[in-house]
């Protein structure tokens, strides 16, 4: 029996002041944090970027009314769910049989008077990973998959797999304190990784639960991915987004790590699933980033032409079999 919920959608929380007018290779170099906000210095190309990012304002009592998505994501990912399932890469089965295998384990073993799923999938999104891993969980298991695009929530729900679903953001779930043994962030950690939304997570979680993320990260340093990298951070300005949520900058840890309701357990890099295939498959699959999504049409257009023209003009490039090099990361921390 498959139950959907519409929960509500929430106001956007972000107050991010975002990055201007830089591209090209970086590297963190450090931070200040404090209570009024957090200080994130980059290296672009030999120039130190600072970014200012906004206070949490918000107390507990008021988190339940916030979406905790950042703007880009809840723009860029409002359309396209077919597109997006059908270019974004799936998860290789080493992954899927760890994240299994930790749900598995974790199963039954913790306080479990207020537990209601053994399983909570954040950010669900076209259900890439939840197709791959719901099969590798044994029949009886209690599984919420949570996504705020109504579109993409379509697509999975269209998949039949199975699993309760709800149209929720990590700022309007409803789910009673303690009653989820798992979370599961799948490609969307990035998004919501301000320390307000990791004491949400950690509300919910059962103590002991586990918080698993993983990603399929390309090398924005290897060959012609370099230029790719640095168009889309160029693209990221344009639409005004925040290099804070890209993953290869590694912002998503500050706040999880610095909070004391988890521990961190396991970051693995593994190997991931390259995208291979013609250059059209090579486009199509960096056309489902958020920030082109949400660029006007002749514009994305634009942008994807230069990138063809600078992949097809690489050396040693054939055009009809281009391969995209992925990493997986995979982190896994224990609820205090």
């Amino acid at each position: 029996m498959q139950r959907v919920w519409h929960g509500d959608q929430c106001e956007e929380d972000q107050d991010d002041a975002y990055w201007k007018g830089h591209k090209g290779a970086y590297k963190n170099i450090g931070k200040r944090s404090a209570r009024a906000g957090l200080e994130i210095s980059y290296m672009y190309l030999g120039h130190m970027i600072t970014e200012d990012v906004a206070s949490l304002k918000e107390e507990a009592d008021s988190r339940s009314t916030k979406s905790c998505v950042a703007d880009q994501a809840e723009k860029g990912f409002a359309s396209n769910g077919d597109r997006y399932d059908a270019h974004r890469p799936g998860y290789t089965d080493e992954a899927v049989e760890l994240i299994a295998k930790a749900i598995t384990a974790t199963m039954g073993t913790l306080d479990g008077g207020a537990v209601q799923y053994n399983v909570l999938e954040l950010g669900a999104g076209t259900g890439k990973l939840t197709q791959q891993l719901a099969p590798k969980l044994p029949k009886s298991i209690a599984y919420l998959a949570t996504e705020p695009s109504r579109n993409f929530l379509d697509t999975l729900e269209a998949k039949g797999l199975g699993v309760d679903t709800a149209l929720a953001s990590v700022g309007s779930l409803s789910l009673p304190e303690g009653s989820v043994e798992t979370v599961v962030c799948a490609q969307c950690f990035h998004w919501f990784c301000d320390a307000q939304s990791v004491e949400i997570i950690r509300r919910i979680m059962a103590p002991g639960g586990k918080l698993i993320m993983v990603w399929n990260v390309n090398n924005m340093e290897d060959a012609w991915m370099k230029p790719m990298g640095e168009q889309r951070f160029e693209v990221i300005s344009r639409v005004g987004g925040s290099f804070v949520h890209v993953v290869n900058t590694g912002e998503w840890q500050k706040a999880i790590d610095a909070s004391p309701s988890f521990t961190q357990e396991s970051i693995l890099n593994i190997a991931g699933n390259n995208v291979v295939g013609d250059l059209d498959k090579i486009l199509s699959n960096i056309a489902t980033i958020s920030a082109y999504n949400m660029l006007p049409e002749a514009e994305r257009k634009s942008y994807l032409g230069k990138l063809r023209e600078t992949i097809a003009n690489w050396p040693g490039v054939d055009v009809q079999n281009v391969t995209m090099l992925m990493n997986t990361l995979l982190a896994t921390y224990v609820a205090v």
